[in-house]
């Protein structure tokens, strides 16, 4: 596994995008519904699917301060796996 502070790009395929919420694992992958522990690092796929969360709150963030839109801030009201999805999420899968 890449020490996280070497990694320059990502490419989430087997991780899952960061947006589909996915923070179970299983050995074979439970056909398409959670990572395949058989093929990733499930410790590594969260750390790199926290940090895209934690720069997606730093916009969010940014984008609230100049625009003073409270809508901004809805996104990170969910409540699903919060160290991971940083309120991104309601629950595991695509939501």
């Amino acid at each position: 596994v890449t020490e996280f502070d070497k990694i320059y790009s990502v490419h989430y395929t087997m991780c899952r995008k960061p947006w589909q919420c996915m923070a179970k694992g299983e050995a074979g992958g439970c056909k398409g519904k959670c990572l395949d522990t058989n093929v990733v690092n499930f410790d590594h796929c969260h750390e790199v699917v926290r940090e895209w969360h934690k720069l997606r709150t730093e916009v969010e963030q940014e984008l609230f301060k100049m625009t003073g839109d409270d809508s901004i801030l809805d996104s990170q009201k969910g409540t699903y796996e919060h160290d991971i999805f940083m309120g991104h999420c309601n629950d595991d899968g695509n939501d």
